[in-house]
């Protein structure tokens, strides 16, 4: 989380969207780090939410939104894990299976709605004079497809916290090695890459977190002197 900190207080953040927000564990691990501008929070699954929401109530600048997001607007069927942290539109496969056990086994299917990011980025900055947003991704192999969702306004985002898999453990979702290529393309620099999940011996690793910052965020701050920390 310290890395963190110094690209919210670098970049100025003042409006995160947490997309696959699960139970707000990262909203609140940023209220611990000291930020304290808009959180837009995104759970499509109805009973997670319903804790999600709970979690968010004395926050005024905590916003839930009982929501997935996509490259296409609509419907769509996801899956159900015993591990609700594992839920999603893919399905589990056998090493998932072996690493985390009764946790991948599915327990149901729920059809949730599905938006594109650019269809509702400006009412999750409503209000916000100068936007300043990072975006956080963790949708259990469906980044990719949110970002091909968010568009032209990709260009408005100043950094993003993805979770990538460096052994899968769905079906079809792609590689770490593709999924930061893309991001690279789209004009994305790596800042930092953490452990998620590993092998039980701990030698290899099956999941990361890494943040990047948009190579814009990065010629504004070195053009001019870094910006205050009021929502830090």
């Amino acid at each position: 989380m310290e890395l963190l900190g110094r690209l919210f207080d670098s970049c100025g953040i003042n409006c995160v969207l947490d997309v696959g927000a699960h139970h707000g564990e990262f909203a609140l691990q940023l209220r611990e780090l000291g930020y304290r501008g808009r959180i837009v929070s995104f759970e499509p699954i109805r009973a997670t939410y319903t804790i999600l929401e709970e979690k968010a109530r004395s926050d005024k600048q905590w916003q839930v939104v009982c929501l997935a997001l996509g490259a296409q607007d609509g419907e769509k069927e996801m899956k159900r894990y015993k591990g609700t942290v594992f839920n999603s539109f893919l399905s589990s496969n056998s090493f998932a299976a072996n690493r985390f056990g009764a946790s991948t086994d599915l327990e149901g299917i729920e059809v949730v709605k599905v938006r594109r990011l650019d269809r509702i980025i400006s009412e999750c900055t409503d209000g916000i004079d100068e936007p300043r947003v990072f975006l956080k991704l963790d949708t259990q192999g469906w980044d990719l497809e949110v970002l091909e969702g968010a568009g032209d306004v990709l260009g408005g985002i100043d950094g993003i916290q993805t979770e990538l898999a460096v052994k899968h453990c769905y079906d079809g979702m792609p590689s770490y090695l593709h999924a930061l290529a893309r991001l690279e393309s789209l004009a994305f620099e790596l800042a930092g890459v953490f452990s998620v999940a590993a092998s039980k011996d701990g030698l290899s690793l099956i999941e990361v977190d890494c943040v990047l910052v948009a190579s814009s965020a990065r010629k504004a701050i070195a053009g001019s002197s870094a910006p205050a920390r009021e929502h830090v």
